[in-house]
C-alpha cells in the first residue's frame, strides 16, 4: 500500500506515543529528556519534547524557527560522541541539543 494511503497518526496519538516510549522525566528538576534517533529529524524531537512538557499539541507551539535555525540544528546532530551542543529558549523552555541526538527540555527560569 502506498504511503499516501496510510492514515496519518493523530497529534494525540503521536504525543502519547512519544511520552510513553521516548521520554524520561526527572521530577526533581522537571527536565524532560529524549534521544533523537538517526532516522528522525531533530527539530521534530525538540517540538514533541516541548509539547510533552507543556502538555499541549505540537501545533499549539510557535514555529521552531522563531527560536533556532532547524537546518543548523540538524547539522549539529551527527549521532557521534562529540561534545558539541547548543542551548536555546523555545516556548518558555530551555532546550539543549547535543550532537549525540540527546534533547533536554526544562521550563525556562523567570528572572
Amino acid at each position: 500500500m502506498p504511503l499516501a494511503d496510510h492514515p496519518a497518526p493523530s497529534e494525540t496519538a503521536l504525543t502519547t506515543t512519544w511520552r510513553e516510549e521516548r521520554l524520561e522525566v526527572d521530577p526533581a528538576t522537571n527536565t524532560y529528556r529524549a534521544r533523537c534517533r538517526a532516522d528522525e529529524v531533530v527539530s521534530t524531537a525538540v517540538v514533541l519534547t516541548v509539547a510533552a512538557l507543556r502538555d499541549c499539541a505540537p501545533t499549539d507551539l510557535p514555529p521552531l524557527l522563531t527560536a533556532v535555525d532547524p537546518d543548523a540544528l540538524a547539522g549539529l546532530v551527527t549521532h557521534e560522541s562529540t561534545t558539541a551542543m547548543t542551548t536555546f529558549v523555545y516556548a518558555d523552555c530551555t532546550v539543549t541539543v547535543r550532537s549525540t541526538g540527546d534533547v533536554s527540555v526544562t521550563p525556562a527560569r523567570r528572572p
